[in-house]
């Protein structure tokens, strides 16, 4: 009689198991690798970005004692500006004028109806040249009178001159228009003497000196 066997394999679900096991133990390996990498890179990285910024602070340490010894030098080179020194500064400054603001004063205090053809600086005197439109019932020169009246009463501007004077004017006809030519005189103020002042301060302060050194002299004898 032929008999049938039916095979169980009672281990299957431990094969199973073992396998999910196995599965978990290689993810955590893999994390913990990934890991380990991580860390060993960023320490890498660290070490890395630490020498180059202590080759960054030798660099900058050098400078600056390049620097140093640059000042010291200069300065060892250098001198104290002496009393003419100073006078010949003082002198430069003395004949300084400021014409950018003086002659955008005059641009913006001319008539519409009037043009700045030149400006001409001869010695100490600003001579001022330009056109004018005429209208009937006035008088032809009554435009730059009106003109040399505005400058002279902006005092930023008047300032700067002695006196402004009409020195001559001409009625001329363009294309059947009547205008009028003219050339305005402005003679130029002196600037003050910086120079004078700064040998009364330098005076005084000589004097304040003597005085400290006689006080100092007194009080050792006494």
């Amino acid at each position: 009689m032929k008999q049938n066997f039916i095979l169980i394999n009672l281990n299957q679900m431990e094969s199973d198991q073992s396998r999910s096991a196995r599965f978990r133990e290689n993810l955590r390996w893999s994390i913990l690798t990934i890991l380990v990498l991580l860390l060993f890179g960023g320490n890498v990285f660290v070490w890395y970005m630490g020498i180059n910024y202590d080759k960054l602070l030798q660099r900058k340490k050098s400078e600056i004692t390049q620097i140093r010894d640059e000042i010291s030098q200069l300065l060892k080179k250098g001198k104290n500006l002496s009393k003419q020194d100073i006078l010949m500064l003082a002198e430069l400054e003395n004949n300084r004028f400021m014409w950018a603001d003086c002659l955008q004063r005059l641009g913006n205090m001319t008539f519409i109806d009037m043009s700045l053809t030149g400006l001409k600086f001869k010695k100490t005197k600003l001579l001022i040249q330009g056109i004018a439109s005429t209208y009937k019932g006035k008088k032809e020169f009554e435009q730059i009178e009106n003109f040399i009246h505005t400058l002279n009463s902006d005092r930023d501007f008047s300032s700067n001159f002695v006196r402004l004077k009409l020195k001559h004017h001409e009625l001329l006809k363009v294309r059947n228009q009547e205008i009028v030519s003219f050339e305005i005189e402005a003679t130029l103020k002196s600037v003050p003497h910086i120079l004078k002042q700064v040998k009364i301060s330098a005076k005084k302060s000589s004097n304040i000196v003597n005085n400290n050194i006689k006080k100092e002299n007194f009080q050792n004898e006494s």
